[in-house]
């Protein structure tokens, strides 16, 4: 696994991009982007839509700044299995490079 800042320096300019981040928790999965959320895949009877995520992943891949990496960042008691399900998803949707980190609960507190 390897691991990264979320944030890169493009050569011509000061301006980071920013990388895909999917939010595992255990009601939902998220796609996030910096601070924007740009898609949320609620899990039904306790079960998580993988094909939802590979569909919503692909079309925002292709939008990204950063094409070939992702963050993966696990809130709550997520088994580990569902977690390397969406590694598995990132990587076959093209993300070539994940990292995985582990999600705060309320970020303006840092809990």
């Amino acid at each position: 696994c390897s691991c990264f800042m979320a944030g890169n320096l493009d050569e011509n300019s000061e301006k980071p991009k920013i990388r895909i981040t999917v939010v595992v928790a255990s009601d939902h999965i998220a796609i996030v982007r910096g601070e924007t959320m740009l898609d949320s895949i609620p899990a039904v009877n306790g079960k998580y839509d993988f094909r939802g995520l590979t569909e919503k992943l692909t079309f925002h891949r292709a939008q990204a700044d950063i094409k070939n990496e992702a963050v993966i960042a696990v809130k709550d008691a997520i088994k580990m299995k569902y977690v390397v399900s969406v590694m598995d998803i990132c990587r076959e949707t093209g993300f070539e490079k994940l990292g995985v980190s582990q999600a705060t609960e309320n970020a303006e507190q840092g809990v």
